[in-house]
C-alpha cells in the first residue's frame, strides 16, 4: 500500500478529528434521546403511583387551604433568596463583590436552568448573565461549584434527623447518615480551595491562587442553614396542614426534605431532580403519613418549589433592573 493509500484512512482513524466529529454527531442525539426518555419513565411512574393512591391524593389536597399554600410558597421564596446569598457570598470569596440584588437575579435566573435535562445549563447560564455585572465566568463557575459543596455538606447534616423514618423504609443502608457531619470537614478553608482545585483542574479550567477566607465560608454556610430552615419550613407547613403533627416533628420533616434534595443533586439527568426527590420524600414522611397523603404533600411542595423557583427569579429581575435604572438616575452623564 502507498502512502497516499494510508492518508485517507488515517485521516478517518479511530483516532481523528474526523471521526470524532462523527461520533459525536450520533452519540449527542442518542444521549438527548435516553434523557427524554428517562424522564418521561420517572414522569410515567409518578403517573401509576398518583392514581393507584388516588383517593388518598384527593382528599389530600382538600385539606389544603389557601392560606397554607400561600405560607408554603412564602418560606420557599425566602429559602431561595438565603440560597442566592450563599453564592453571593463565596462569589466575594473569589474576588467579586456583587449586589445582593444582581446576585439573586444572576443566581435564581440560572437555577432555572436546573429544569432542563443535564448538569452543566445552570453553570453555563449563570456565567451568562454574570457577564451583565462584570463576574468573570471563571469565578461565576467557582462560586456555584462551592455553592453547591456547601449546601450539600449543610443538607447532610440535616438529613440526620431523618433517620428515624428513613431506617424504617431503607432498613441499615440509612444508618449511612450518620456519617454525614464528616462532611463538614470539606468546609476547611484549606480542604475546600484543595477540593475546588481539584475539580477546577478536572474540567479544565484556571484554578484559584489564594485560599477561600474562612469568614466566608462561615457566612456562607450560615446562610444555607438558614436557607434549609425555611425550606423545611415549607414541607413542614403543608403535612400539618393535612396532618396536624408535633412541633417537634419539624427537624424530621426538614432532614427529609434535606436528603430528598440532595439525592436530586446526583440525579442530575433528571430536571431538578424530579422523581427521585418525591421518593425520597414520601419515604421520610412515613413516620408521620400514609404513602398516599405524603404522594400528595410531595407533588404540592414540588409544584410549590417550582412556582418559587419562577416568582424569585422574574422577581429578582425586577428589583435588579429598578437598582440600575435608579443608579443611573443618580449618575449624570451616564445612559
Amino acid at each position: 500500500m502507498s502512502k497516499t493509500d494510508a492518508l485517507p484512512r488515517a485521516a478517518d482513524g479511530a483516532g481523528s478529528p474526523l471521526a470524532r466529529l462523527r461520533a459525536k454527531a450520533w452519540t449527542g442525539p442518542v444521549l438527548a434521546a435516553l434523557r427524554v426518555l428517562v424522564v418521561l419513565a420517572v414522569v410515567a411512574a409518578v403517573g401509576v403511583a398518583v392514581a393507584h393512591d388516588w383517593s388518598a391524593v384527593r382528599t389530600t389536597v382538600g385539606r389544603l387551604t389557601w392560606l397554607d399554600i400561600v405560607l408554603a410558597l412564602g418560606a420557599a421564596c425566602a429559602a431561595l433568596l438565603a440560597n442566592s446569598k450563599v453564592w453571593q457570598a463565596v462569589l466575594s470569596g473569589v474576588g467579586t463583590q456583587l449586589h445582593g440584588a444582581h446576585a439573586a437575579q444572576v443566581y435564581l435566573t440560572g437555577q432555572l436552568a436546573r429544569y432542563l435535562p443535564g448538569s452543566v445549563w445552570a453553570f453555563a447560564l449563570q456565567a451568562h448573565l454574570g457577564r451583565r455585572h462584570e463576574v468573570p465566568r471563571n469565578r461565576s463557575l467557582v462560586a456555584l461549584l462551592l455553592a453547591v459543596m456547601v449546601t450539600f455538606v449543610t443538607g447532610m447534616c440535616f438529613a440526620m434527623a431523618a433517620l428515624p423514618a428513613l431506617r424504617v423504609k431503607w432498613g441499615a443502608l440509612a444508618w449511612l447518615l450518620l456519617l454525614a457531619p464528616l462532611g463538614l470537614v470539606i468546609l476547611v478553608p484549606r480542604l475546600l480551595t484543595f477540593v475546588t482545585n481539584r475539580m477546577l483542574a478536572i474540567i479544565r479550567r484556571p484554578q484559584l491562587s489564594a485560599r477561600i477566607p474562612g469568614a466566608v465560608v462561615a457566612q456562607a454556610a450560615g446562610w444555607s442553614v438558614i436557607a434549609w430552615l425555611l425550606s423545611g419550613a415549607q414541607l413542614w407547613i403543608l403535612v400539618h396542614a393535612v396532618h396536624p403533627v408535633a412541633a417537634g416533628s419539624y427537624f424530621g420533616i426538614t432532614g427529609a426534605f434535606a436528603v430528598a434534595v440532595c439525592a436530586g443533586f446526583f440525579a442530575f439527568v433528571l430536571p431538578s431532580g424530579v422523581g427521585v426527590r418525591e421518593v425520597v420524600v414520601v419515604a421520610g414522611l412515613s413516620a408521620v403519613l400514609a404513602t398516599g397523603p405524603a404522594l400528595a404533600v410531595a407533588l404540592i411542595s414540588r409544584l410549590l418549589c417550582t412556582a418559587a423557583d419562577v416568582l424569585t427569579a422574574f422577581g429578582s429581575v425586577l428589583v435588579s433592573r429598578l437598582i440600575e435604572r435608579h443608579h443611573r438616575a443618580q449618575t449624570p452623564g451616564r445612559t
